[in-house]
């Protein structure tokens, strides 16, 4: 999860913590959508167009539930604006 945030060299440690932050996160996903909204966009890097499309919906559905799961993931680690 969020690779992206990995130096190309990471460690086998770095990976495991990664790995870790990823599991966390999924686990305060109660619903099985929101877990894959951010499996394919912050996880595999398809946009939110490409995620609508393959859930079906359209892409404003895709964008507020976004927009909850930020707001979910700020709520649990205290992150401010």
């Amino acid at each position: 999860m969020f690779t992206s945030l990995l130096p190309p060299d990471a460690t086998p440690e770095e990976l495991m913590i990664l790995n870790a932050l990823a599991v966390y996160v999924y686990q305060k996903l109660d619903n099985p959508t929101d877990k894959f909204i951010v499996a394919m966009i912050y996880d595999m890097g398809y946009s939110r167009e490409d995620t609508a499309r393959a859930l079906g919906v359209s892409y404003v559905t895709v964008y507020k539930r976004d927009k909850a799961i930020k707001q979910i993931l700020k709520k649990e680690y205290k992150i401010k604006d």
